[in-house]
């Protein structure tokens, strides 16, 4: 058995409901009890605010991964009715947990991914009914009300990224550009550059700046060859797939890197030891994907 081929079999197998199952568990029942204790022991002044506050990274992450690699699994089997459906409904019910998470960037990351995944299914009615939910969608009111406070990400005062990315983060790369080493930013370093800077808070928000203020220039661009050569190994798998039925798979796990590393520039995941083993998993299967269908092109030969 080729090495890429243990994704079939994790996906299929009876183990991936259940570990689907405890996801969307945390999503729809941990999150909510979560939510009603924040407001109990008066964090928030609401249930919804209480929602937000509970919302985990690490879980939007996953689910958003969840959500793209399901969907290419639908595609996979789109002869075979039944499990096409079931795989539906799979991507409807993490997409669901994933939306009630309230992470804008892995909202906005998912969405981008699929769109350009699923764009060559997609007919007229099919753009007309993603417009339709859109629409239903972003007049929410807890979600107008996490679209509209985007802004406040954008401004110094606030003390969160866009403090970090335009005074903090270049005085530290600045003093330096050898880095600081791993792990080494603390909340206090950081309010010794600017005092506004959101409290409890260790890192800047950013793959591409956490990385190069911990590791400096050489480290940033080791990093950056290594997210490339993954790109490129996905982006390879998929491209000598085309036409066998590993094809869509492939295309999930070209997008489920590139969501990554979109939601990295805004977010840093690098530095989150669950997200770091599903990027494991999917650069590997992507490496070895690539690797299978370039043998198989020379054997051929």
């Amino acid at each position: 058995m080729q090495p890429w081929r243990l994704w079939a079999l994790a996906v299929e197998s009876p183990i991936f409901a259940p570990i689907w199952g405890c996801e969307l568990q945390a999503s729809t029942v941990e999150m909510p009890l979560k939510a009603m204790r924040f407001v109990e022991e008066g964090v928030v002044t609401s249930f919804s605010q209480g929602i937000i506050h509970a919302g985990s990274m690490t879980h939007a992450q996953r689910l958003m991964i969840g959500v793209i690699l399901a969907v290419s699994l639908m595609f996979s089997y789109k002869q075979d009715r039944s499990l096409n459906r079931i795989f539906g409904f799979l991507t409807i019910f993490v997409g669901l947990a994933l939306i009630i998470n309230f992470k804008r960037g892995s909202w906005i990351c998912t969405v981008i991914c699929l769109i350009l995944f699923s764009a060559r299914y997609i007919n007229k009615r099919g753009w007309l009914l993603i417009l339709l939910f859109f629409a239903i969608f972003l007049n929410v009111p807890i979600v107008k009300t996490r679209i509209f406070s985007l802004q406040q990400e954008f401004q110094e005062a606030s003390g969160g990224r866009w403090l970090m990315w335009r005074k903090i983060a270049p005085a530290i790369i600045k003093d330096y550009p050898e880095g600081i080493g791993w792990h080494s930013l603390t909340n206090e370093w950081m309010k010794e550059i600017d005092y506004r800077v959101e409290p409890n808070r260790t890192h800047l928000h950013s793959n591409i700046l956490q990385v190069l203020a911990e590791t400096g220039w050489f480290g940033f661009i080791v990093y950056s060859i290594w997210m490339l050569r993954a790109l490129v190994d996905a982006f390879g798998f998929r491209l000598f797939s085309f036409g066998s039925k590993e094809y869509e798979i492939a295309g999930g796990i070209f997008f489920s890197i590139f969501a990554l590393l979109l939601n990295g520039i805004v977010e840093y995941n690098f530095g989150d030891s669950e997200i770091i083993m599903i990027y494991a998993f999917l650069i590997g299967i992507a490496a070895s994907g690539f690797s299978s269908f370039i043998k198989a092109g020379k054997t051929s030969n």
